[in-house]
C-alpha cells in the first residue's frame, strides 16, 4: 500500500512540475485499477478568463475522439443481442450508403468502419464542419473558417444542407476510397457518424438518449454527458487555450490579414 502511495505521490509531483514550467494551462488525471478509481486529481486551471478556475477530478472536459469508444460499445451491444453482425455490410442496414464507387462501398462491413479499414480518407472533415460552434472554432482570423472549408474541399451550402445523420451518410457518395476495402488503415472520424446512423436505424432510438440511459447512468457516470449546452453552462467545465507556437502562427496570420485589409482600404480611398 505504501509503495502504491509513493508511486501516486511521484505522479503528482511530476505533473505539478510540468504545470509549473508552463507546459500547459491545466490537466485532469485519473487512474483506474481493477475497475476502481485509485487516483483523481486536477492540476492548474480549467479557465483563465475572466478569472482563474481550478481543475479538479469532476471538471467537465471534452473527450473528443474517446467518444468513439462509446459508439463502438453501443454497436457491440447490438452484436451481443444478435441484432446485427460485424460481418454484415453497411448497405444491409443503410441502403442509401455509398461512396463514389458503389461496387466498392457495397462491400464495406460494420467491422471495416469500426476498425478504420474501409478505405475512407482520413481528412474528410464533414463531421467537424457541421459542429454547432464550428464558426467559433475557426474564428482566430477573418479567413480561417473559409480556409477550413477549402482544406476539406467543402462549401458553406454543402454543410448547411446537412441536418441529420443520414444526410451525412448520403454525403459519402462524393467520397473516393483511398485503398481497396479491408486492405489498409486510415483513421476516419466521419465513419463513426455512419455507425451512429446505423445504430439509430436498427434500434429506432436516438443514440444520445441510449448512451445516457443504457451506458452512463448504469455506470454512475453522472458527470459525463453528450449535451454540449449543458457542459457550456456548467461552472466546473474546461475551456481550451492555444499553445505558444500556435499563438505565434496566428499572430503572423492576423498581421498578414490586417495588411491585406489595409491595402484594400487604401485602394478604395
Amino acid at each position: 500500500m505504501k509503495q502504491l502511495e509513493h508511486k501516486l505521490n511521484r505522479i503528482t509531483d511530476d505533473i505539478n512540475e510540468i504545470i509549473s514550467n508552463q507546459q500547459g494551462v491545466g490537466v485532469s488525471v485519473a487512474i483506474v485499477k481493477d475497475s476502481e478509481s485509485i487516483y483523481s486529481k486536477g492540476f492548474g486551471y480549467s479557465q483563465i478568463q475572466p478569472v482563474n478556475r481550478s481543475i479538479d477530478g469532476d471538471t467537465l472536459m471534452s473527450i473528443q475522439s474517446i467518444s468513439k469508444n462509446f459508439m463502438a460499445l453501443s454497436i457491440m451491444q447490438l452484436v451481443e443481442k444478435n441484432l446485427i453482425s460485424l460481418n454484415h455490410t453497411v448497405v444491409k442496414y443503410l441502403p442509401y450508403f455509398r461512396t463514389k464507387n458503389k461496387q466498392q462501398s457495397d462491400t464495406i462491413t460494420i467491422q471495416h468502419l469500426l476498425s478504420h479499414t474501409a478505405g475512407l480518407p482520413s481528412n474528410l472533415g464533414i463531421a467537424n464542419m457541421i459542429a454547432p460552434n464550428v464558426r467559433e472554432i475557426f474564428s482566430d482570423t477573418l479567413t480561417e473558417f473559409q480556409e477550413a472549408l477549402d482544406y476539406y474541399n467543402l462549401t458553406e451550402e454543402e454543410i448547411s444542407s446537412i441536418q441529420t445523420r443520414d444526410d451525412i451518410t448520403k454525403w459519402f457518395k462524393k467520397v473516393e476510397l483511398e485503398y481497396p476495402v479491408g486492405m489498409g488503415w486510415n483513421y476516419c472520424t466521419d465513419a463513426y457518424v455512419i455507425l451512429a446512423d446505423l445504430f439509430e436505424k436498427v434500434t429506432g432510438r436516438n443514440w444520445e438518449i441510449f448512451l445516457r440511459d443504457e451506458i452512463l447512468i448504469p455506470l454512475n457516470m453522472d458527470r459525463t454527458t453528450s449535451d454540449s449546452q449543458k457542459v457550456e453552462k456548467d461552472m466546473n467545465s474546461a475551456k481550451y487555450y492555444l499553445g505558444e507556437a500556435k499563438m505565434k502562427l496566428l499572430f503572423l496570420k492576423t498581421q498578414s490579414q490586417l495588411l491585406l485589409v489595409t491595402c484594400i482600404q487604401q485602394q478604395m480611398i
